[in-house]
């Protein structure tokens, strides 16, 4: 029974992070997109600006000839509307930015964080994550043996020789150990 409630706990935690790795492939899809409509407005909103400060430059040149000199300089006109558009698209691409972060720093959560269960009593329950080896999928024939060598005591090196010399390995079979016949006298 825990077994299965520990499947259901992993097979939730593995839905829930990959909800969350897919909001946040959506959220910086979103990013990228309101990214380029920003700069796609810019440049719009640069282009608007530098042919109204043309038309500016026009008219006030024209008007310089026609207008005296004591009268104060025309007022300034509003922001045109793709300039608002280029600006709330900024906004917008800002916003989407700060939610995939905060979504990309969600979806690397640690499993105990997001399990993590308090009782009435004040017990804590959270998930442990550990790597381990399924013992019954060994093969030992590819088995890096060298690898694992750092690992062995002395106890379950000698056993492994002892088990070396019962299978048949004599004098001059394995190198780094000294394997000789030895006889005892034995009394019964």
């Amino acid at each position: 029974m825990f077994r299965q409630v520990a499947r259901g706990l992993r097979r939730r935690r593995e839905e829930k992070a990959e909800e969350e790795r897919l909001e946040a492939a959506w959220l910086k899809r979103i990013a990228d997109d309101a990214a380029a409509e920003a700069q796609r407005l810019e440049k719009v909103r640069l282009e608007a600006e530098e042919r109204e400060r043309k038309a500016k430059a026009e008219e006030e040149r024209t008007a310089q000839a026609a207008i005296p000199l004591d009268e104060p300089p025309a007022p300034k006109e509003e922001e045109t509307e793709e300039f608002k558009t280029a600006l709330a698209a900024e906004d917008d691409a800002k916003a989407a930015e700060e939610r995939a972060k905060k979504a990309a720093k969600d979806a690397s959560a640690k499993s105990a964080d997001m399990e993590r269960t308090r009782g009435t009593h004040g017990a804590v329950s959270s998930q442990r994550t550990r790597w381990i080896h399924d013992e019954n999928n060994v093969d030992r024939a590819k088995l890096d043996l060298e690898k694992l060598r750092q690992h062995f005591n002395e106890d379950a090196v000698h056993k492994a020789i002892r088990s070396f010399i019962k299978a048949g390995g004599r004098k001059g079979d394995l190198a780094g150990a000294d394997i000789y016949e030895h006889t005892d006298t034995v009394v019964r």
